[in-house]
């Protein structure tokens, strides 16, 4: 249980992090107007699902590893980018991130994905 909350506030400050390193601050109108854009496109965010998992393990692994990268917040930004772009996620749209973090970030089965990945990442 201990271990299941630090990986879930983890998670949380993950999320956090990327929205106040990449200056999301989005009003509401835009963002709407955003997902009425992204809707007319063919963007899926369903297909982010795995890639969702595996960069943020990725990520939280990498700061479980090194703990002292959490301090400095322009190496975990760039930690951060790092892992999206890898896994293909489109760093550079603000509006389709954010689409994606809501779809995925409360998400109770990948959260356990994520914890599960953690877990072996720290027996390393």
């Amino acid at each position: 249980m201990k271990k299941f909350l630090i990986v879930l506030i983890l998670i949380a400050v993950i999320i956090a992090l990327f929205f106040l390193l990449r200056g999301c601050d989005v009003d509401k109108k835009s963002q709407e107007e955003s997902a009425e854009e992204l809707t007319e496109e063919t963007f899926d965010v369903d297909m982010y699902r795995d890639s969702f998992v595996y960069a943020n393990t990725e990520f939280t692994c990498e700061i479980v590893q090194n703990p002292d990268l959490a301090d400095d917040e322009d190496e975990v930004k760039q930690i951060l980018d790092e892992a999206y772009k890898k896994y293909g996620f489109p760093t550079d749209d603000d509006a389709m991130m954010i689409e994606i973090l809501d779809k995925y970030e409360n998400d109770s089965e990948i959260i356990e994905e994520i914890k599960t990945n953690v877990s072996e990442c720290k027996q390393l």
